[in-house]
């Protein structure tokens, strides 16, 4: 079931870490939250529809200027898949020099 959901999930950085909270968010889910589960059959299923709708709201052009999407594993970890209203599209531009880089010589 996680490969399924990693093959959805937007950004593919950091699969160990992944993995390791896609399970515990299964577990969760199935521990705390039967009500929400029951919506889509089992709790896999609920993950793999919430990463398909935060893969929708990033179109190629929102990543365009920088890929400020999670990555899965802190999505996971802080619950975003929770609050599906949230990966709607912002109105914030992130300008292009908003990362400094500092140089070592």
């Amino acid at each position: 079931e996680f490969n399924t959901f990693w093959s959805i999930y937007p950004r593919k950085d950091r699969k160990l870490d992944a993995a390791k909270a896609y399970h515990k968010a299964v577990k969760y889910l199935e521990d705390e939250m039967q009500e929400l589960i029951h919506e889509v059959d089992t709790a896999h299923d609920l993950l793999s529809v919430r990463a398909m709708q935060y893969a929708q709201a990033w179109p190629v052009e929102r990543v365009a200027d920088g890929d400020f999407r999670q990555h899965a594993a802190t999505w996971l970890n802080q619950e975003t898949y929770m609050n599906p209203e949230g990966f709607a599209v912002s109105t914030k531009k992130h300008p292009k020099n908003c990362l400094r880089r500092t140089v070592f010589f």
